[in-house]
């Protein structure tokens, strides 16, 4: 499933393979956005 990001900045915070948490609120027609990402401790 893909997600689009709020900003495209936000990719910027994490690398491939990192565990994550993020904000992925509903939108519009069952679409998501990731809103917030940062490395999971």
């Amino acid at each position: 499933m893909d997600f689009r990001l709020a900003d495209k900045a936000l990719a910027n915070k994490v690398k491939a393979g990192d565990k994550v948490k993020f904000d992925l609120p509903a939108g519009e027609k069952g679409a998501y956005t990731v809103t917030a990402i940062e490395a999971a401790h």
